[in-house]
């Protein structure tokens, strides 16, 4: 394990604290009036005035101070400048986009803003080691799995290595924070981690098959942790990452058997098909990986548009949203003969098909 110089040590803990309380920024006199820049095409105009004192402001301020996640992506893509300064007439304070946000407190913000300069300015941070330092100490009080993950990923070894450290030193439970990193998709601080600690890596491994075996469901969260155990790969032997495969076919296969199961479910609640222009039409549109859930389309009397989503889980119940046209939802799940909605409150049936058909027709004849 890397050992940390105790002359260097002092320099550390001063960057990662560097910033705290030295930038105070009012919001509310913020607006992109002041300096109209070749990226504001890309930022709406505001009503607000106040900010038009700011020399040199920019969108990218703007998105930061408001933490304006996709906008402060599109201007980056478009060419926004990341270390443009800003001066704040009440005390000549020069702010870049990133103390910005990092004053309001908005991590991912400054995990957006800080990934992309270490990404494009790595020639630019060997002359100015220090503002590199600060990026690193901004990122690190957020997110410091994240500020590992990059600094490895990028090749800023120095620091790669001091972050390691200090991660070691504030880690209780080294397993937790090996699956956390798994399970946060950080590919490159568990190689930074494996690197110091190849048994905490094994060890998170075995936790995780086992935790997933006893604690087995359709929910989201195991398919979470079954997706995280990809990163793994790379760190156990082809016989124990077997174990990761034959759970990741039956969670897709357990998926299938309660799609298919739902679906003879609807034809038999709804008894309708694609084909009819009267009552409830129910058509299977496919499964959404990202949310982990199952869309069906869905019509009444061949007018208005809807959408049923699924998510299985082990009881065999449902939790279901439908969805309507002019951004009417139901939230409810089937639990004891009664599925709840906000429309029509209890809908009370001897079984599951019979509930789901009597809410969507109550939620149907209310709304339209």
């Amino acid at each position: 394990m890397l050992l940390i110089q105790t002359r260097t040590l002092p320099v550390l803990i001063l960057f990662v604290f560097i910033f705290s309380g030295c930038i105070r920024v009012n919001v509310k006199n913020i607006n992109e009036q002041g300096h109209v820049t070749s990226d504001m095409n890309y930022y709406p105009v505001s009503n607000e005035k106040d900010f038009r004192r700011w020399k040199g402001i920019t969108p990218l301020h703007i998105a930061a101070a408001y933490g304006e996640h996709s906008k402060i992506s599109k201007l980056l893509q478009h060419g926004a400048n990341p270390f443009a300064v800003a001066i704040n007439p009440s005390n000549n304070a020069k702010i870049t986009p990133l103390r910005i946000a990092y004053a309001v407190k908005d991590g991912e913000s400054v995990y957006l803003l800080a990934r992309y300069m270490l990404k494009n300015y790595k020639s630019y941070y060997k002359k100015h080691p220090k503002e590199l330092e600060d990026v690193a100490a901004s990122l690190w009080r957020f997110r410091p799995l994240a500020t590992l993950d990059l600094l490895t990923k990028y090749n800023y070894s120095r620091l790669s290595d001091l972050a390691l450290q200090l991660l070691n030193k504030k880690t209780k439970n080294p397993i937790d924070t090996v699956r956390k990193m798994a399970l946060k998709g950080y590919p490159y601080a568990l190689r930074k981690y494996w690197s110091s600690c190849p048994k905490c890596v094994s060890e998170a491994f075995a936790t995780e098959l086992y935790d997933i075996e006893h604690n087995w469901s359709l929910s989201n969260d195991v398919a979470k942790h079954i997706d995280a155990l990809k990163y793994y790969k790379p760190y156990v032997s082809a016989s124990k990452y077997k174990k990761a495969l034959q759970l990741q076919e039956r969670y897709k296969n357990d998926m299938a058997k309660a799609s298919q199961k739902f679906r003879h479910m609807l034809a038999d609640a709804f008894g309708s098909n694609a084909n009819s222009d009267e009552g409830i039409q129910i058509k299977y549109q496919g499964y959404n990986k990202s949310n982990g859930n199952y869309v069906y389309n869905l019509k009444y009397n061949g007018s208005y548009d809807g959408q049923i989503f699924y998510y299985p889980n082990s009881g065999g119940y449902t939790i279901m949203t439908v969805g309507v046209k002019h951004g009417q939802s139901v939230n409810g799940d089937f639990s004891d003969g009664r599925l709840y909605t906000p429309q029509c409150g209890h809908t009370t049936a001897d079984n599951i098909d019979n509930a789901i058909k009597k809410a969507v027709n109550c939620i149907y004849k209310r709304s339209y």
